[in-house]
């Protein structure tokens, strides 16, 4: 008696529930939505930072950070604190920037990335040139870099092979190949 009992109480309601269904997929997939739209505005508000490519002190071309976005940013997890503590940051690959420009790298042996400051670090062509192990980063764990630490800056030049946050790069604003 009672499998009869809902039986009919689901063929008389079973539109109810279709639709209540589809309201509850409907509100999901719209709250979704507006949460990618907001994220993508956040970092938006970067857009016009710039990045000045060198090759031997001579300028060869500066990007944006929307431009840099749209040459194929990459999501990845790296290790920071001794391998303590895991990080998910988005950026887009060293090699891939070079690579864009065109330029001969036989002769060029090191490549010098200056900050904001005036200060500069050298590393070599062979790890820089490495797939996928120094990022120009513009995201940590979903925010921009800047609304994390403004210490940071707007990009930070990240190797990943790298146990600890002391060897980033912070503010980048120059890579001159030499």
């Amino acid at each position: 008696m009672d499998r009869r009992k809902v039986n009919r109480k689901l063929k008389k309601n079973k539109y109810r529930i279709i639709i209540s269904i589809v309201a509850i997929l409907s509100i999901i997939l719209i709250a979704a939505f507006i949460h990618k739209k907001n994220i993508e505005s956040a970092i938006a508000k970067y857009d016009n930072e710039i990045l000045i490519v060198k090759g031997n002190g001579d300028q060869l071309d500066s990007l944006t950070l929307k431009e840099i976005r749209k040459s194929g940013g990459e999501k990845k997890t790296i290790s920071i604190n001794n391998g303590l503590e895991k990080v998910d940051i988005e950026g887009v690959s060293i090699d891939k920037i070079i690579g864009n420009l065109n330029i001969n790298l036989k002769d060029r042996a090191v490549m010098l990335i200056e900050d904001n400051d005036g200060n500069q670090k050298r590393l070599s062509m062979s790890a820089a040139l490495e797939p996928e192990r120094v990022y120009l980063v513009y995201k940590i764990d979903g925010s921009p870099v800047f609304d994390l630490n403004q210490r940071n800056g707007k990009m930070l030049l990240i190797d990943t092979s790298a146990d600890s946050s002391a060897s980033w790069v912070r503010n980048v604003k120059t890579i001159d190949i030499e």
